[in-house]
């Protein structure tokens, strides 16, 4: 049948940018890239090249998963779908507010790679971030993965639900949650008890009601 055979493509193509976007994430990558290519020369490009890699996948997985046979389950009208773009419209803010404590072109890897046309040093980890700490201010004090928090906001309450917007959606939920998990993890060796003592304090997607933003 068209539909699960649509189903079964989502998870194909999904998995396949997952892949990419993870293995490009890890930290062996990055050093053996930084043994062929020098540290400068990673520490000032890397980052771009990531994020406009997984950009350019995020694409072609979106193309790829648009063009397959589709059914629709529910069309939310009327009052609720209007509480569904409130919601989206505070899952956005979540995200943008989020950035306020992220430098966004070092972020991307505009700001290292800008630096290195010109000559100039670029400071930072392997990847040119120079984020020594924990944040713990703004959104950051309120949930630990406020961008995987306002993501799924958006992506859960969309008003027009169809089949594969559901399958694909579950697998980014998913994707955020292991995702996390992960970062966590290198976090915590990063940090040691600095974040776990963050951990304690902040919960990870959902804020404690009436949480303050520190």
């Amino acid at each position: 049948m068209d539909y699960i055979r649509s189903v079964f493509e989502i998870i194909l193509i999904f998995c396949g940018f997952a892949l990419i976007h993870s293995v490009t994430a890890t930290d062996w990558i990055k050093t053996a890239a930084a043994d062929v290519f020098g540290n400068n020369f990673v520490r000032a490009a890397y980052r771009f090249l990531y994020t406009s890699i997984s950009g350019i996948t995020f694409l072609i997985a979106y193309l790829l998963i648009k063009r397959l046979h589709d059914t629709l389950l529910i069309e939310i009208t009327g009052t609720l779908k209007i509480l569904f773009y409130l919601i989206q419209a505070i899952g956005l803010l979540i995200v943008m507010f989020s950035f306020k404590q992220i430098n966004l072109f070092e972020f991307i890897g505009i700001k290292q790679i800008v630096k290195y046309i010109f000559g100039k040093e670029t400071r930072g980890n392997i990847e040119g971030l120079t984020t020594d700490s924990i944040i713990r201010t703004g959104m950051y004090g309120m949930m630990r993965h406020p961008l995987y928090s306002g993501s799924i906001l958006i992506l859960v309450f969309n008003h027009h639900i169809t089949l594969n917007y559901t399958v694909l959606s579950l697998l980014c939920v998913l994707y955020f949650i292991i995702g996390a998990y992960l970062e966590e993890l290198r976090l915590k060796k990063t940090f040691g008890s600095q974040y776990l003592d963050y951990m304690k304090d902040v919960p990870c997607f959902i804020p404690k009601i009436g949480k303050k933003m520190i």
